[in-house]
């Protein structure tokens, strides 16, 4: 669990970040695993959750989903053609 004002910055993939095919995306979802991770930005996976706490004892649940695989797209990165 982690305080919802915490300094981590959670990201989620955009059609940009699919230019540089499948190869790209992994690469930056390794970054956070590795020694070049400096905690600012979090992101595990192209979809994950993750729960915060916020005061008073409420947890809330953030669901991160990277709607570019969702939906047909006429960008050539992103649809099945490349």
């Amino acid at each position: 669990m982690t305080l919802l004002c915490t300094s981590s910055r959670y990201a989620v993939f955009g059609n940009h970040d699919y230019g540089y095919g499948q190869t790209g995306v992994e690469a930056q979802i390794e970054r956070h695993y590795t020694d070049l991770d400096d905690g600012l930005w979090a992101m595990t996976a192209t979809n994950y959750s993750k729960v915060f706490s916020v005061p008073g004892g409420v947890e809330v649940l953030v669901i991160f989903i990277d709607t570019t695989t969702l939906a047909p797209s006429e960008n050539r990165c992103c649809n099945s053609e490349g």
